[in-house]
């Protein structure tokens, strides 16, 4: 998808604002104490002032500013050129994300049972995962941004070999939360869902040790 660069910076403090604004419009007919934990089950389990979801949706509209900002402090800076229109479909995949949380779970709170439905958040879980995965093979070396290990940040090549697969190991574990999104909830697939997603993490990282010290004794 082409889209331009100036445009695609905005759209994601677009969806912080547009956040904000939402929540600012239903803030007078929420109830006073309000729902922002549910468990595995989509059952609320804490409840906190509903004033705690403007402070909330404020995070939402930082994530961009963050993001942002975030690589002037890069000492590796210079890199984020080569990956800019990446990074900025990642930013805006992190940022829409959290605002379908966010909206997800004010919509729960607001039902008469309270229930989140965690089927939804599988799908949006997923669709990030796929978004950060897609764009993760285009991330150049830095030290805020990516798959950061002591052999990733020592090597161009193990960064570059890493990412490539990451990226596609990531893009993979989305596309199962996705799936598991249109399976009847439960505990079990959850919970499967997160062994995979930290076995693949734990596996890229031992992936960036064994092809680093490969590409040493090469050398």
């Amino acid at each position: 998808m082409n889209v331009n660069k100036g445009v695609l910076f905005w759209l994601s403090y677009l969806a912080g604002i547009a956040t904000v604004a939402w929540v600012v419009w239903v803030y007078p007919d929420l109830a006073d104490t309000f729902p922002v934990h549910w468990n595995v089950d989509g059952w609320p389990d804490r409840f906190a002032p509903k004033s705690q979801l403007l402070w909330l949706a404020g995070l939402v509209l930082a994530i961009p500013l963050f993001m942002d900002i975030l690589p002037r402090f890069d000492p590796r800076r210079k890199n984020y050129d080569y990956f800019s229109t990446s990074y900025q479909y990642m930013k805006l995949g992190i940022t829409v994300f959290m605002a379908f949380i966010m909206v997800l779970s004010i919509q729960a709170g607001r039902s008469q049972d309270q229930i989140l439905s965690t089927r939804a958040m599988m799908v949006g879980m997923g669709l990030m995962f796929m978004i950060l995965g897609n764009y993760l093979t285009k991330v150049r070396s830095n030290w805020f941004v990516g798959i950061k290990t002591p052999w990733t940040l020592s090597s161009d090549e193990v960064w570059r070999k890493t990412h490539r697969v990451g990226g596609w190991a990531f893009f993979l574990v989305g596309l199962l939360c996705f799936a598991a999104g249109f399976f009847p909830a439960g505990k079990a697939l959850f919970f499967l869902v997160i062994c995979v997603l930290v076995a693949v993490s734990i596996g890229i990282y031992l992936y960036s040790y064994l092809l680093y010290r490969a590409l040493n004794k090469s050398s």
